[in-house]
């Protein structure tokens, strides 16, 4: 077992004694032809290293049809976001003929990492690495998929977001750092540490800045301190968004894990005010294997993996959109476009008032195929997939704001104060419906923002 995992990319490099403690952490798990290793929906909590046999990946559609998206034999890697993240199943995962597994658990991992082992580092490198690696590919599948040019390789070195007069902050960052999902765990004298090896360097930047352009090896990521940043790709006349995250999200880092040029545009949504980590800095403290390593680079991944969540939502649409089109698809009229679009949307309701919920639900089901209405003991749903738009009540807005969402989030019923209102955008919300607002007006809000999305798209 041993000789096949090291000799693939993903372990490739440990040392023996780090191979070994990893190794300590796999159970090897034997299934037969057509048995299930995992189903499309399940929580992860693991992943697996294919040792022997071959493994298909496959995607139930709504309706009950399932298909074949791809496979993976011996040597390769499955679930590794169960590893660091709350993610979901996103296929069913069957054997084809004999079948034999390493099976890593969540829990054994975070315990290798809590040690600070350099194993574990190690390893969450080459995980950070194949997840921008598959971020990479997926994006360029949306270029495929949409018809887009892939960008140019450009020659000339990245440029910096701003000049000397954007270089600045307008208010004192530094308290808030720890409320970012990014340093999540960190302790101050971590906080310290990482401001005192990386500048550090704010840009403050107006709306529609781009601050990373495509084609480029990357220079610097950036963490979004205040404000929101989209990923997109495509030009000014046929662009696709990608996502849109908020504060606490690292925007433009999965190149760096991957030696590659952008392949999509990061552009300021909201007024932002952004920290910048360079390229070779942030390499720096990862050779180095300290505290702050660890603490960096396991904020960094899931961050890694809601991009790629996004981005293969997009993927998905476009790959339903292809096709319901089928062969015979004739000239359209737009507006038939886009009501089918809205059609495919998914939407999530964040209430603890069941009555309201509900008919909020209704209403939104006349607009959305797929409407979710859950209490907010059940907010952590909306970091656990991907949706085109979440509603969340006041009551419940602090427990899905302030996350990195890439998801448009309306908080609804919210007191008619502009200090709150402030607070709300700045933690992440897109919109702020004020008072007792009815079902009809706030579907017809998100169906608005819905149709101008999709045409920008």
């Amino acid at each position: 077992m041993e000789q096949r995992v090291s000799a693939r990319n993903f372990l490739a490099g440990l040392s023996p004694e780090h191979f070994e403690a990893f190794r300590s952490l796999m159970r090897p798990i034997d299934l037969v032809d057509g048995e299930l290793l995992c189903r499309q929906g399940e929580s992860a909590t693991r992943a697996w290293f294919v040792d022997e046999g071959r493994v298909a990946m496959n995607v139930r559609l709504p309706g009950g049809a399932s298909v074949r998206v791809a496979e993976a034999r011996s040597g390769e890697v499955l679930g590794e976001l169960g590893l660091m993240t709350d993610a979901r199943r996103t296929a069913d995962l069957r054997a084809e003929g004999p079948l034999r597994v390493y099976s890593v658990e969540r829990d054994d991992f975070r315990g290798l990492l809590s040690y600070y082992h350099p194993a574990g580092l190690g390893v969450l490198r080459r995980l950070a690495a194949l997840v921008a690696e598959r971020i990479h590919q997926s994006i360029r599948l949306v270029h495929a998929l949409d018809g887009i040019q892939r960008p140019p390789r450009g020659t000339e070195d990245e440029p910096a977001p701003g000049g000397e007069e954007e270089q600045r902050a307008d208010f004192d960052y530094r308290p808030f750092l720890p409320a970012l999902p990014l340093f999540e765990g960190f302790a101050q004298y971590d906080i310290d540490a990482f401001l005192a090896r990386t500048g550090p360097r704010p840009w403050l930047l107006p709306r529609g800045h781009v601050v990373c352009p495509t084609g480029l090896k990357p220079r610097a990521c950036y963490i979004v301190v205040r404000g929101a940043v989209e990923l997109s790709v495509g030009d000014s006349s046929s662009r696709r968004r990608l996502g849109v995250v908020g504060p606490g999200a690292v925007v433009g880092v999965e190149p760096l894990s991957i030696d590659r040029r952008r392949l999509a545009e990061a552009r300021v949504r909201e007024d932002a005010l952004l920290l910048e980590v360079g390229a070779e800095t942030l390499r720096e403290i990862l050779d180095e294997g300290d505290r702050l390593a660890f603490k960096l680079l396991a904020g960094i991944f899931p961050q890694l993996a809601r991009w790629l969540e996004s981005i293969n939502h997009v993927v998905s649409r476009l790959q339903r959109e292809r096709r319901g089109l089928g062969e015979h698809h004739t000239p359209h009229d737009p507006g038939t476009e886009i009501g089918a679009g809205l059609q495919r949307a998914r939407l999530l309701v964040v209430d603890d008032d069941a009555t309201r919920r509900d008919r909020l639900a209704a209403s939104l089901r006349t607009l959305a195929q797929e409407v979710e209405a859950v209490g907010g003991e059940d907010a952590s749903r909306a970091r656990r997939s991907t949706w085109d738009a979440i509603l969340v009540d006041a009551a419940a807005a602090d427990t899905v704001l302030g996350r990195g969402s890439s998801d448009p989030i309306f908080v609804l019923g919210a007191e008619e104060s502009l200090d709150e209102a402030v607070r709300l955008v700045r933690q992440g919300a897109y919109d702020v419906l004020h008072g007792d607002t009815d079902a009809k007006r706030i579907t017809g809000r998100v169906q608005a923002v819905l149709q101008r999305d999709q045409l920008r798209g």
